[in-house]
């Protein structure tokens, strides 16, 4: 899962920088400061990208309203959901409902959506991948 993640935010680092905006690495939720600083002097960039990992619904809450007021910054989005039915139908950790195109009854499924820093639009989403977990 980490390898995923990993191959995720470096594909979204190349996206982004190919854009010619700034770029860092930083968790809000799992990663120490500590280790956000490390990253932001690893890669010389400022703080434009900001990783949320929503499995509750504060978690999700923090997120929305990260999402309101971007003012430019890239939001990423990582979420953990099952799917509920054969039509796709899923529920997240948090509560919420989300439809999957992937996997079958009972699957777990990790999807991560890069948002549109030029928008406050709360489903302005650039990029989704869906991952099946084992």
């Amino acid at each position: 899962m980490k390898n995923r993640l990993f191959k995720m935010m470096i594909g979204t680092l190349c996206a982004v920088s190919l854009m010619s905006k700034p770029v860092t690495l930083s968790n809000e939720i799992n990663e120490s400061r500590e280790t956000t600083n490390q990253s932001n002097t690893e890669t010389g960039a400022d703080n434009r990208v900001k990783i949320f990992y929503t499995d509750s619904k504060e978690q999700f809450d923090a997120c929305t309203k990260a999402l309101e007021n971007r003012n430019g910054e890239i939001i990423v989005e990582v979420v953990h959901g099952t799917v509920l039915d054969d039509e796709g139908n899923g529920q997240l950790d948090s509560g919420y409902y989300i439809k999957y195109h992937t996997g079958k009854k009972g699957d777990r499924i990790e999807s991560i959506f890069v948002y549109n820093a030029d928008s406050t639009a709360l489903d302005d989403i650039e990029y989704r991948q869906d991952t099946i977990l084992k």
